[in-house]
């Protein structure tokens, strides 16, 4: 996961868009759940 958060951080910066941040939650809190499921109350794929 570490590898494509990076090879997408770097992309983004060869285009010039102007990333700000890459983070990876490795364990997210138990009220950011909500947050990750896909609106159909299922957890959404994280890659």
């Amino acid at each position: 996961v570490n590898a494509a958060v990076r090879a997408g951080a770097d992309a983004c910066e060869r285009v010039g868009d102007g990333l700000v941040a890459a983070h990876i939650i490795a364990r997210p809190h138990r009220e950011v759940e909500p947050v990750l499921n896909d609106g159909t109350g299922n957890r959404a794929a994280r890659g």
